[in-house]
């Protein structure tokens, strides 16, 4: 394992045991339910505000990439089908192909 996996797994160890000593004070049922009222009474230290941040911007980031990879797989599949009746035009078949090949290496990165 790369250091820099181990200090990733370290960092969210750390957030992990500060969230769960926040949950249990807000009264966390064996549902994993948590009492919203009891919010009001936790007060996050500023560390634990930066976290939720990057949490919420981490999840919104994975939303737009799955979002992006849709649209390149849509991209993909009607450039293949261009690519295919456009076979008799060299040009036209070029451009889809390279089309095609530009999208296949960004759908893979």
């Amino acid at each position: 394992m790369s250091k820099k996996q181990t200090a990733l797994e370290e960092a969210e160890n750390i957030v992990d045991n500060m969230y769960k000593k926040r949950f249990e004070e807000c009264g966390v049922t064996e549902g994993n339910t948590i009492h919203i009222n009891n919010l009001d009474n936790v007060q996050f230290t500023e560390l634990e505000e930066a976290s939720i941040t990057l949490l919420q911007n981490e999840l919104r980031l994975k939303n737009k990439i799955q979002k992006y990879k849709e649209v390149i797989n849509k991209a993909i599949n009607k450039l293949g089908r261009y690519a295919d009746e456009t076979i008799n035009n060299a040009n036209a078949y070029a451009i889809c192909v390279d089309l095609l090949d530009i999208l296949k290496e960004v759908e893979h990165e």
